[in-house]
């Protein structure tokens, strides 16, 4: 099976455009996928080629016919984001600590961590203070 009556030119040309401006590898390989259906290759030697399984490869062809470029280009990984507070927020948070510093006042981790816990809105637990190695 071969996608190539999928693909028009100008999705053609947007694969090429794109395929030479991406630096990141994985996207470059997904495009490279995209790239050889639209030439016409089978599912086979895409998979030779490329290593992607021939469900991965469909997936892929589909979700760009569907949605376009944009698609790829965006961010779609799920979790690994455990940020409780935004950017701004912490940086009150701790503007308001250097402030206490530079006034020559210490401030202790339950010090931190109630005021933390008071913008979050829940209590949050000490080992949110603290980088683990794992």
């Amino acid at each position: 099976m071969t996608y190539k009556d999928k693909f028009n030119s100008k999705q053609r040309s947007i694969i090429r455009h794109w395929k030479s401006k991406i630096k990141d590898v994985k996207l470059y390989r997904k495009l490279e996928v995209l790239d050889y259906a639209a030439k016409g290759l089978s599912l086979k030697e895409i998979c030779h080629l490329t290593d992607y399984s021939k469900s991965r490869i469909s997936e892929l062809v589909n979700e760009f016919i569907q949605s376009g470029i944009g698609y790829f280009l965006q961010e779609h990984r799920k979790g690994g984001n455990r940020h409780n507070l935004t950017d701004n927020q912490e940086k009150a948070i701790v503007a308001k600590f250097e402030c206490l510093a530079k006034n020559g006042k210490v401030a202790s981790l339950n010090d931190v961590k109630k005021e933390y816990s008071r913008v979050f809105g829940k209590e949050v637990a000490n080992s949110t203070f603290y980088a683990s190695n794992y």
